[in-house]
């Protein structure tokens, strides 16, 4: 990986190495960054704390935290409850495989390692939905593991303190990102050591507007001496982001209302929403409905039997779009449909599971209706 300012002299690329790690572990700055779950010691809780916080804003990570801490107080308890009653706990936060993922990984820790939890590196990276950072963090702060921990914090401030001109989101630069990480971790308190870095990120080196002035780092910070702290990290662009529409179809009957439960294999996955057709592109209607009625071979249906889609949500995922339109059909009845759909009361709608979505539908058109 080529470092702007350190390839042609080893010494005072050493010297830089050691300035940093010296003036982070003297920075009193984070004392101003509170969080339930920092300073935690508890593998179980700082595993929440980690999975939560994937994707997710600190500050709408903070009442899940409380609300699974409450909830589930232990692995066992959290290894004992239906995965659908996570999911809904898990509700708003999105990237519900997150959620699948927990579940599964306390249902190992309960059969492979009797309940407890892993207390070595490299069990922690086997349990199901636990990456290299998140192993490095619970490895670190729990049992004081010299793991350095590599996230868009850290990868900012390498990059604009070392001046790395590499994107960083290519699998070879990432990997040499991790390995000046761990060179520079204090191998005497690396939990603290961590704990500081991401804190810097989150309140310093921020990714716009930075705290440059306040920067302990300054004096050796490359980009900040070479008046280019926008260019860095440098990041190969993402391919634009899909567009897909879901033309939704509420049946209902009496207090009974049709779901139908996602395919393992797409977004939203074991979460519920209702009967659909997808396309591409935005469609009228009556074509929706007319391939809706093909589909489910219900000849007998038109169009005057439905009312006109009044509501529409648009929701933005980390790789689409997802545009949502709700289309009511006065005169069918939930036994004409395929079995793959699910009949159920309405009164234990609230107990289910929903993508945003859906539960924006329910609480725009069924005031009465708490979920």
């Amino acid at each position: 990986m080529h470092l702007d300012n350190m390839e042609d002299n080893p010494s005072e690329g050493k010297n830089k190495k050691l300035f940093f790690t010296k003036e982070l572990m003297h920075w009193e700055g984070h004392k101003k960054r509170l969080m339930p779950w920092k300073y935690e010691k508890d593998p179980y809780k700082i595993w929440l704390s980690e999975i939560i916080l994937q994707q997710t804003r600190v500050e709408q990570g903070k009442s899940y935290y409380n609300k699974f801490i409450s909830n589930y107080p232990d692995v066992d308890s959290l290894a004992n409850t239906p995965i659908d009653n996570v999911l809904k706990d898990w509700e708003g936060l999105g990237y519900y495989s997150r959620a699948k993922n927990l579940h599964t990984a306390a249902n190992q820790i309960v059969k492979e390692y009797n309940s407890n939890f892993p207390d070595n590196f490299e069990d922690i990276l086997k349990l199901k939905g636990v990456g290299t950072y998140t192993a490095s963090a619970i490895s670190s702060f729990a049992f004081n593991i010299p793991k350095a921990v590599l996230d868009g914090n850290v990868i900012r401030i390498l990059a604009r303190y070392f001046g790395i001109g590499e994107p960083y989101n290519k699998a070879s630069t990432k990997r040499n990102f991790q390995k000046l990480a761990d060179e520079l971790i204090d191998m005497s308190n690396p939990a603290k050591y961590n704990q500081l870095i991401m804190d810097y990120g989150a309140l310093i080196c921020k990714p716009t507007s930075p705290d440059c002035e306040n920067c302990v780092l300054q004096p050796k910070c490359f980009a900040f001496q070479n008046d280019n702290i926008k260019k860095y990290p440098v990041k190969i662009a993402k391919a634009q982001k899909k567009k897909r529409y879901f033309y939704y179809f509420i049946i209902e009957n009496g207090e009974e209302i049709v779901l139908n439960k996602r395919s393992e294999k797409d977004v939203w996955s074991g979460l519920y929403d209702f009967p659909h057709v997808e396309y591409e592109t935005e469609q009228n209607v009556e074509k929706a409905c007319e391939d809706f009625f093909t589909i489910q071979k219900l000849e007998n249906i038109s169009m005057k039997d439905t009312k006109r889609a009044i509501f529409n949500y648009k929701q933005t995922l980390s790789h689409q779009f997802i545009f949502s339109f709700f289309i009511r059909i006065n005169e069918l009845q939930p036994q004409e449909l395929y079995p793959n759909y699910h009949v159920v009361k309405k009164n234990i709608l609230k107990k289910m599971p929903f993508p945003k979505t859906i539960a924006w539908y329910f609480k725009k058109c069924y005031l009465t209706l708490i979920l």
